[in-house]
């Protein structure tokens, strides 16, 4: 789908209950729909053909049919649960606050080189 833009990052909607993400495309509430994919069958780490199927589940837009598979989420096991991984936010968060704690001590060893060059 062209004019999507990937980099949106799905978030929960506005007055609407915290389990419910907008579409990144047209701002619509997203839906949970299922899938039914095979399970790969190994034999001594080799590709032996396909066994049963099992149910995955992903989000999909019902007004554009914007999809997770198209920025590739991968799909989830079970349809409640998180569809956005927190851990990424509280990494980013982590770099920043890591980045101004750098600076406090950088401030910090040039106050005290002032004082001690004043000082001697």
């Amino acid at each position: 789908s062209s004019g999507i833009n990937a980099e949106w990052p799905l978030r929960p909607g506005k007055n609407k209950c915290q389990s419910c993400l907008e579409c990144p495309n047209c701002t619509n509430i997203l839906q949970v729909r299922s899938a039914q994919v095979p399970m790969v069958r190994r034999e001594a780490g080799k590709v032996k053909g396909f066994g049963q199927f099992k149910k995955v589940y992903y989000l999909q837009c019902s007004f554009c049919f914007w999809t997770t598979r198209d920025v590739n989420q991968p799909d989830k096991a079970a349809s409640n649960g998180p569809w956005i991984e927190p851990q990424v936010e509280d990494t980013w968060m982590i770099g920043i606050i890591n980045y101004y704690r750098h600076l406090i001590q950088k401030r910090k060893k040039y106050r005290l080189r002032l004082c001690v060059d004043t000082t001697a």
